[in-house]
């Protein structure tokens, strides 16, 4: 079966909403079959990034690998850039 590889290089211009004038990005990617009916739906998995501390334009140079694949029929791949916030649940940026 495919592989989906996928090759994070930077991102620029995040801005942070905690209004501390400091992002602490990483990123989630989220990959599933989305089927008709709820109960045919089928998760491949979460990959998530290195996290980049004080960071407004993150350099990653990651390479992220969901294996054994069957097909890209109704596949949904997300994509969250998020912030890594210390005592609190994390936010979307």
């Amino acid at each position: 079966m495919p592989n989906l590889t996928i090759h994070l290089v930077r991102i620029i211009g995040l801005k942070d909403d905690d209004h501390q004038d400091k992002a602490d990005p990483y990123v989630k990617f989220e990959l599933k079959q989305d089927n008709i009916g709820f109960r045919r739906d089928k998760d491949f998995g979460d990959m998530v990034s290195s996290k980049k501390k004080n960071q407004h334009n993150p350099v990653y140079n990651e390479t992220f690998v969901f294996e054994d694949i069957p097909t890209l029929n109704n596949m949904e791949l997300k994509v969250k850039v998020m912030e890594d916030d210390v005592g609190d649940a994390d936010d979307k940026l």
